[in-house]
């Protein structure tokens, strides 16, 4: 009957390089979603509204399809200037320095001395004073040796950290492309709605001139003339707001961009696009591989379940080899001259810790659980936030058929209105409560569209991506020195020393 080999066995076995490294903790490699994953995307809602178009491909630079080659230019901009992004980069540089610290105990240390002394014999009185001095030199070596895997565990762990980071840049570039497209939609919106309220409003002043003339004549009252110049007063009003609404809209362009507040070079769109088909949807499990986020959550429970490991075997012994070489010559002339080696094995075992090494273990097993559950939180998360956006984005084109409905019927009855109004037949009440009532269905059917273009970046930010992996990865900023005109501004809170990249990306 074959007895299981003791732990210094074992450890015998990995000094001789006869077997590999063996870990007390089975690492679940590449775990397995904690969340049932449905089969099909929104196949609920598909039969709850009528087809729509749909794309043949999966969304990748999906704000292309636009056509709009001022958005292509604005979100490359902010690809290469986001601070948040550039901050994401740097973490993940942080994360890669860390890892490379981390597997550096997978090499042997090497540390070199040199050594110089002087001293005196002392003091006798037959005898003049002398002076010794000493001279050495010296190498030592250190390696231990991984049996039970816990530096390996660390270092994958490590890895897996950084992967995760870059997971993390991906996921960042994925939502700055939809927040730089919202943006940019928001500036056409204000504009494009700037430009209907100019219209209604020289609609609204003919109106005035017209009741105006029919009360010179005696046709019409003071008080239906008021109640048009009142309507005039409101579109006013609306258009003074547009104009703040179009400078906050660029300033957050800007923002986005890593550009101050009015420096960004904007082009002249004032009318909202055509929303492309709807993307091909794919399967939920693809969501695994696309979504940046999701694919980070995995890493960090693979990272977390080899901390636990690596945890698990720092309780066992340990094995480390040392060396060194000295070499301590009478006169500076004879270095080499009868060094002295020494090489030793050494065996360390944890005995007593007051149960520290058990704790740890136990906290990187808690640490595991909480990553699992972070990890079904995004797969839901992201199951959820595709759901929402395909179901907006369906009933959202439904309602902009129903608005365009309502603006057919309301023009209808403008037009209906101003004949009765012109034959005798009703008040100017019944004219402005049309038209104003039209005006309004109007500005809802822009604010509709203007939703259902948010739905669809949405859906395209959910479903996430692939062309974020051909992302390079830029130098890091580095502070730059201010003149003294910056350090007065610095002084008073507005101003400071600035940054700059030390290179680009494309």
């Amino acid at each position: 009957m074959n007895r299981p080999c003791p732990p210094l066995w074992i450890a015998m076995i990995a000094f001789a390089g006869a077997g590999p490294a063996c870990s007390p903790h089975g690492v679940t490699e590449r775990p397995a979603s904690p969340v049932e994953l449905p089969a099909s995307h929104g196949a609920e809602n598909a039969a709850a509204t009528p087809a729509e178009p749909t794309s043949t491909h999966k969304p990748e630079r999906w704000w292309r399809d636009f056509g709009d080659p001022e958005l292509d230019r604005l979100i490359d901009a902010g690809l290469q200037g986001n601070f948040d992004l550039h901050a994401a980069w740097a973490r993940f540089a942080q994360a890669q320095a860390t890892a490379d610290e981390v597997g550096a105990p997978r090499w042997p240390s090497l540390d070199a001395e040199l050594g110089a002394s002087i001293s005196s014999r002392p003091f006798i009185p037959s005898q003049p004073p002398q002076q010794i001095r000493g001279f050495s030199a010296s190498l030592r070596a250190g390696y231990e040796l991984d049996v039970w895997n816990r530096i390996g565990s660390g270092i994958k762990a490590a890895a897996l950290d950084r992967d995760a980071a870059a997971d993390a840049v991906q996921a960042m570039a994925i939502t700055l492309s939809a927040e730089v497209t919202e943006a940019y939609l928001d500036l056409a919106e204000v504009r494009a709605r700037r430009k209907m309220l100019e219209r209604q409003r020289e609609i609204s002043g003919t109106f005035v001139e017209l009741l105006q003339l029919r009360f010179g004549q005696g046709l019409s009252s003071a008080v239906e003339v008021n109640q048009q110049r009142q309507g005039v007063l409101e579109l006013d009003a609306q258009l003074e707001l547009t104009h703040s609404a179009e400078a906050v809209a660029a300033h957050r362009l800007a923002l986005l961009l890593g550009k101050a507040p009015g420096s960004l070079a904007l082009g002249a769109r004032e009318d909202l696009p055509q929303p492309p088909p709807l993307p091909a949807l794919g399967i939920p499990s693809e969501l695994l591989q696309r979504r940046p986020d999701v694919r980070a959550a995995r890493r960090r429970v693979e990272a977390a379940d080899h901390r636990v490991a690596a945890a698990v075997a720092a309780r066992l012994p340990s094995l480390r080899l040392t060396g060194s070489i000295t070499s301590s010559p009478n006169n500076r002339n004879n270095w080499l001259l009868d060094p002295a080696w020494n090489l030793a094995a050494g065996l360390l075992m944890p005995l007593i810790d007051g149960g520290s090494l058990a704790a740890r273990a136990e906290r990187q097993r808690a640490v595991l659980s909480e990553a699992v559950a972070s990890y079904g939180d995004a797969i839901v998360s992201a199951l959820t936030e595709v759901q929402n956006a395909l179901v907006q984005s369906r009933q959202q084109r439904l309602q902009i058929e129903t608005i365009e409905s309502q603006l057919e019927v309301a023009t209808v009855t403008l037009e209906q209105a101003r004949q009765r109004y012109s034959n005798g037949l009703t008040d100017f009440l019944t004219v402005l409560t049309a038209l104003r009532s039209q005006q309004q269905v109007e500005l809802s059917l822009l604010a509709a569209q203007r939703r259902q273009l948010s739905h669809r970046i949405q859906l395209y930010r959910a479903l996430g991506g692939t062309w974020t992996r051909e992302l390079e990865q830029p130098q890091l900023l580095k502070p730059t020195a201010g003149d003294e005109d910056d350090a007065e501004t610095a002084d008073t809170g507005a101003g400071g020393a600035g940054v700059q990249a030390a290179g680009g990306r494309s």
